[in-house]
């Protein structure tokens, strides 16, 4: 169609103006839905709910949005300052236990120190590898064969942070042991170990009762255990010793004192290793026992229910083993009385027998 005059001239002009405009747009608006094509595909699909992914340009960073990985450039190590409180001990005394920093989601120690022992607040400062994950996770206070354990959370904010843990020293437990049926025999006042004194031996399906009174360690401020996750730290496990005379449920114990003995079966991995090496036939869990508690006293029935007559090696034994956190052999921390080899923890056990003799 012919256009004539200044006016359509005019117009014409404008048309050519919008039509070079139109034909931009619609190449960017092609280059840029191109772009986004090539984004959604390499990223395996479009953003879900209308939204579109982030584009991210070849060669350039992407945003580390919440990460602290940025906080390390030019840093290699973080600063844990670590204090072990005595929990105990009214005069605040501090313990000096080795320290094992785990960074969340680690499986290993990143870090390690030791903890200053003191009678008052002194801080041991423990570098930690700079990391994303170095901030925050868990640091142990582990058991040696004077010091109880411990584990907190910790967090780091900038390049240090504090964590002061509260352990406690270990000591051994103290034990006399009745048995009250017909005339009263005792064992060994207070031992770490007692056996039954002057029993006349079972026969085959024969009963005993009796009370074990459990007494604190001698020091003042000490603890048999340590609490773990669940507040358990005292594994309690009994050996029928001869199967044929005492069968797996021959022996029951319960609480008189408001101890919270919880039943367990032996197989359950917080007391399986203890078990398999003490030869568990029952297994019970229990909070430590310190200084802090009265007597704790238990009542006890032993039955000749094997089918056998019990004979003079047929004495069952009651092992009462502390738990702790520890430095287990693969270089795990673990929790226990026994590493995975069977090494024992913590303080000597006890080990209560009943004379069959």
């Amino acid at each position: 169609m012919w256009v004539q005059g200044r006016g359509c001239d005019s117009l014409v002009k404008k048309m050519k103006v919008s039509g070079a405009a139109m034909t931009l747009f619609l190449v960017v608006g092609t280059i840029a839905f191109a772009a986004i094509a090539w984004q959604g595909w390499l990223g395996g699909g479009f953003g879900t709910q209308g939204q579109i992914q982030q584009i991210q340009i070849p060669g350039q960073q992407a945003p580390t949005t919440g990460s602290k990985l940025g906080l390390c450039s030019g840093i290699n190590t973080l600063t844990l300052n670590v204090a072990v409180k005595d929990g105990l001990n009214a005069s605040t005394n501090y313990l000096a236990n080795s320290i094992r920093v785990i960074p969340t989601g680690g499986n290993f120690p990143s870090a390690t120190g030791t903890a200053n022992g003191s009678n008052s607040l002194s801080y041991a400062a423990v570098n930690v590898p700079c990391n994303e994950q170095a901030f925050s996770g868990k640091v142990y206070a582990v058991q040696s064969s004077t010091l109880n354990s411990a584990v907190k959370d910790y967090s780091i904010t900038g390049t240090s942070g504090t964590a002061v843990l509260e352990a406690s020293i270990g000591d051994e437990l103290r034990v006399t042991m009745y048995d009250t049926t017909g005339a009263t025999n005792t064992s060994e006042s207070q031992a770490v170990s007692p056996t039954e004194q002057g029993a006349t031996a079972m026969n085959s399906g024969d009963s005993r009762d009796g009370i074990i009174f459990v007494y604190p360690g001698n020091d003042a401020f000490v603890s048999y255990g340590t609490a773990g996750s669940d507040g358990n730290g005292i594994v309690w496990i009994w050996d029928s010793v001869d199967a044929s005379a005492f069968t797996d449920n021959a022996f029951s114990m319960s609480s008189t004192s408001g101890y919270n003995l919880v039943s367990v079966q032996c197989t359950d991995p917080r007391v399986a290793k203890a078990a398999s090496v003490d030869s568990g036939n029952r297994c019970w869990l229990g909070r430590p026992i310190t200084t802090e508690d009265s007597v704790q006293k238990f009542a006890w029935t032993l039955r000749a229910d094997g089918g056998g007559t019990p004979g003079a090696t047929s004495d069952p034994i009651l092992y009462v083993e502390d738990m702790h956190y520890f430095d287990e052999i693969d270089g795990t921390i673990g929790f226990g009385a026994f590493n995975s080899a069977g090494t024992n923890l913590g303080q000597s056990q006890t080990k209560i027998t009943w004379d069959n003799s």
